[in-house]
């Protein structure tokens, strides 16, 4: 999906600070109008057999946040891009990894 620039700026996550933004997936993916699958992040952790999608190091499953090392969901394509909340668009990533993409979309997405 091409990032459409005019939708975000007249869209949900202009509009309302990340503060304010839900911070429930459903919520969320519904605040950003985007499909919404529910996802178990131990499978998804599991498909990607703890390794991080950005960096591609191993994922120690021990680790609990706010370690930067523990493990979370990044969205390939972000809910600001209008990416889905689905399992095809997630992937298991470092929390610090995840922190520096940000909202970045990636070139082969």
């Amino acid at each position: 999906m091409e990032y459409d620039r005019q939708r975000h700026r007249d869209g949900y996550a202009a509009g309302v600070p990340a503060y304010n933004r839900p911070r429930k997936p459903r919520a969320r993916a519904e605040a950003y109008g985007v499909a919404y699958v529910p996802i178990n992040r131990e499978q998804i952790f599991e498909r990607d057999s703890w390794t991080c999608g950005i960096c591609s190091l191993r994922v120690d499953r021990t680790l609990e946040y706010p370690d930067p090392d523990c493990a979370t969901i990044d969205h390939v394509v972000p809910w600001a891009a209008f990416g889905p909340h689905t399992p095809d668009n997630v992937q298991c990533a470092h929390l610090v990894c995840n922190l520096r993409k940000g909202q970045k979309v990636p070139d082969n997405a």
